[in-house]
């Protein structure tokens, strides 16, 4: 019987060569995009779950509220981990890790920019799961001045030779390499390519609890659940954070809780890092779980498409084969045995489709990989369950595509379709309506979607950050220049190509340090959390910022260092009417004692970080001596020109140093890198649903033309124009097109609007957008209908009355 129900399919297909194409390469880029999506999708949910404890390793975050402030941030203080282990009985081991930006490693003559570095605790891979190539994980980190490289960096410095024993000189120390490792997988939310010994550090004489630059790890004995811990968590606040309070705050932790303050420990899974963790300070900007949901809706709306393409054009062509069905059935065929026949052919075409669409996904990975910044594989038979899985999906999608052709045909009787009465039902003329409502629906919003999203992007790449970002470069490591640093930027200034440069611990789009300040006068709980940066007397004029009241640093004023310089954002939060008559108090590192600053002039507020954030307050200090970095403003022509001015000055004057630097306004798009590839991926996937509806489409204009063959050749006869006859197979179009839009338009607002409100500065949604959207999708099936429209409208008569 199955091989029988496998022939009669195998000849209706054939039957049908352009039917049965046009719903093959509609499944076939259905289910490729799906596939590809769903691939990306479980990469972004796999994050961490390859570590054997994951499930009981968490990250230890602070959650603090004083005042108008709420911080929670990813880095913990130096002495939680030994505290962890003695005090709370449920942790099993902490370790922490310390992230140091761009090192400079040193072999032989060479010098090289290291990228991932970290110090790490001894037990670190007794809490991450890192296969080892070389060395013994349990002790390559347990001594100073040792570390553990990847394969990776392994070759690049020493190629073939062993490392074990070698030595590199990061900064000022000189490490011994004592174990080789496999690259962490791309799952991870923080890879590392050297990871050193902490002890080099020196790490047990940190003390302080309220310095918090580490990264903590937590793994809980089995069965503990972090709720367990929390009220521990309490008793570590008060027993250790609170001396640290009192003697910066001059009152104890209970006036501080009372006062409404909060501060204390948590724990997020480690699996939830990525797509879910919003804390401060994390080691690389996580992905998102909106976006996860996003790319499924895609993938849902695009497979539905392709499968209501498949059931259009199935119930389409359901009189080609109403008298097979009549005959069958007179013939004894029972209701089943014709579902049967229906299902089998539409999962010949699904599992065909399947096949086609694995080979479409192998030949587009690697692009699609580089466009997602993944390194995702589809390994079909590695995995023992890849293979089965897509059997089983082009199974089901061919049972759901075929169901209701499937059932529409096998429920007409006998009689009726003998008789030639079955092709007048009008109810699968209803049902291919809806669909094709249904999927210009999806066109639309998928249109919206790639509008919103597209001007959301351009608004964070053309918003006025209130700085100049253009003609900038950016030169990093100018501290090692020390003494020389004046001199050299005065060497840098005799080439006319540039216009004026300033050194800085910060720039915008960089890192910047952060403190706590309260207004002289004001009681403690007042305290405002700012960002710091230290900049020079050419901070302003480098980077174009104004000045709204005061004035900036001046080699006239000689207690500079003792004033600061604050934006309008602090100045509002702070309530200061009069800034320049108030100020602030600020720790002192050495002593952690409070000191007055003097304020000597307000900015105004610069985006320092990408525009999912507000503006945050921030304050100015004079930066003694070369900063980390350094703000160059070039003129616009003879950029070459420049770079290697500043090039060859830099070789003069820092010759063992390596020569870095970057634009501005390109450092400046890396903070939205997330954006700039969900944009382009939402596109292609928008446009590859646009071009499977428009296939349906074509195939139903095919059968509609088709079907009023005999009606446009009477038709002509009665002198009806070419226009008037491509009007008539055109409007129904247009009022599918409507109709759609009126269901696609505040589905489109409401899922776009609450994407938007991930974002602290955001576009508002135009109905412009709206309108254009809907407009692309009729003139989408106008030119998708046109050439059998305008062919059926040119058609001899003679031929159209010969027709059948």
């Amino acid at each position: 019987m199955l091989k029988n129900y496998i022939k009669i399919a195998y000849r209706s297909l054939i039957r049908e060569k352009t039917h049965s194409l046009t719903n093959i390469v509609g499944l076939t880029v259905g289910i490729a995009s799906c596939l590809l999506i769903l691939l990306f999708i479980s990469h972004e949910l796999s994050y961490d779950k390859y570590h054997e404890k994951a499930d009981r390793i968490y990250q230890l975050y602070i959650a603090a509220s004083f005042g108008n402030n709420e911080i929670q941030s990813a880095k913990t203080a130096a002495p939680i981990k030994n505290t962890l282990e003695l005090e709370v009985a449920e942790v099993e081991h902490a370790t922490r890790l310390l992230n140091i930006t761009r090192p400079i490693i040193r072999s032989r003559e060479n010098s090289y920019i290291a990228e991932d570095f970290y110090y790490a605790d001894s037990n670190f891979f007794e809490t991450f799961t890192v296969p080892f190539i070389e060395g013994n994980p349990q002790t390559a980190l347990a001594k100073p001045n040792t570390m553990v490289i990847t394969q990776e960096m392994a070759r690049k410095y020493f190629g073939n030779a062993n490392p074990i024993g070698r030595v590199l000189k990061v900064n000022q120390h000189e490490i011994e390499i004592t174990g080789v490792t496999e690259k962490m997988p791309s799952n991870s939310h923080f890879q590392y390519n050297f990871l050193a010994s902490l002890t080099t550090l020196r790490v047990n004489t940190w003390d302080s609890w309220l310095t918090s630059n580490l990264f903590t790890y937590v793994v809980l004995k089995p069965g503990v659940k972090p709720e367990h811990l929390q009220e521990k968590f309490h008793q570590i606040v008060y027993k250790h954070v609170g001396p640290e309070v009192q003697q910066i705050m001059g009152i104890d932790i209970d006036s501080f809780e009372e006062m409404g303050n909060t501060y204390g420990f948590f724990l997020e899974p480690i699996t939830d890092i990525h797509l879910h963790s919003t804390l401060d300070n994390q080691h690389n900007p996580g992905g998102n779980i909106a976006y996860v949901y996003f790319f499924s809706t895609i993938a849902l709306f695009i497979l539905l498409i392709a499968c209501i393409n498949f059931m259009n054009m199935a119930t389409a062509k359901y009189t080609n084969r109403l008298k097979e069905v009549g005959i069958r059935k007179v013939l004894g065929s029972r209701k089943s045995q014709l579902i049967m026949q229906f299902l089998i052919e539409s999962i010949i075409i699904s599992l065909a489709a399947v096949i086609l669409a694995m080979t479409v996904v192998e030949l587009v990975l690697p692009l699609f990989n580089n466009l997602a910044g993944k390194e995702m594989e589809l390994s079909y038979f590695n995995n023992w369950i890849a293979l089965p899985a897509l059997l089983t999906f082009g199974i089901i999608v061919g049972v759901l595509a075929g169901s209701y052709p499937a059932f529409f045909l096998s429920s007409f009787k006998p009689i009726t379709i003998l008789k030639g009465k079955a092709g007048s039902n009008v109810s699968g003329s209803k049902l291919r309506g809806t669909l094709v409502v249904v999927q210009f629906a999806i066109t639309i919003a998928l249109f919206v979607g790639t509008f919103v999203v597209k001007d959301q992007l351009s608004f964070f790449k053309n918003q006025n950050l209130g700085f100049e970002k253009d003609g900038i470069i950016v030169l990093k490591r100018t501290h090692t220049l020390g003494e020389n640093h004046e001199v050299f930027r005065e060497e840098l200034l005799k080439n006319p190509n540039l216009i004026n440069a300033s050194y800085c611990s910060a720039i915008p789009g960089y890192d910047f340090d952060g403190t706590t300040t309260t207004i002289e006068g004001k009681p403690s709980e007042e305290m405002i959390t700012v960002g710091v940066v230290n900049a020079d007397n050419h901070f302003l004029e480098t980077l174009g910022i104004e000045l709204s009241e005061g004035r900036f640093y001046n080699e006239a004023f000689s207690n500079d260092s003792k004033s600061i310089i604050i934006n309008q954002r602090l100045a509002d939060i702070g309530g200061l009417e009069n800034p320049l008559q108030e100020r602030l108090m600020l720790p002192n590192i050495e002593n952690n004692q409070l000191y007055p600053a003097e304020i000597v002039g307000v900015v105004t507020d610069i985006n320092f970080e990408s525009l999912h954030r507000e503006v945050r307050p921030m304050i100015y200090t004079k930066l003694e001596g070369a900063g980390w970095l350094m703000a160059i403003r070039l003129q616009n022509e003879n950029i070459s020109e420049a770079i290697n001015h500043i090039e060859n000055l830099w070789n003069e004057f820092a010759p063992n140093e390596p020569f870095i630097y970057s634009f501005l306004n390109s450092d400046l798009e890396q903070l939205y890198t997330e954006e700039e590839r969900t944009s382009k991926i939402f596109t292609i996937f928008s446009i590859l649903a646009i071009l499977i509806a428009s296939l349906g489409l074509f195939g139903m204009a095919s059968f509609t033309a088709e079907k009023k063959t005999k009606e446009i050749g009477i038709r002509k006869v009665l002198g009806a124009t070419e226009h008037s006859i491509f009007m008539m197979l055109s409007k129904q179009v247009i009022i599918l097109v409507i109709c759609a839009a009126i269901i696609a338009w505040p589905i489109a607002w409401f899922v776009m609007k609450g994407w938007l409100e991930n974002f602290a500065n955001r576009v508002v949604i135009s109905p412009w957008i709206f309108i254009i959207s809907t407009i692309a999708a009729f003139l989408i099936a106008i030119i998708t209908i046109s050439y059998q429209g305008v062919k059926a409208a040119i058609a001899n008569p003679v031929d159209s009355l010969k027709y059948e």
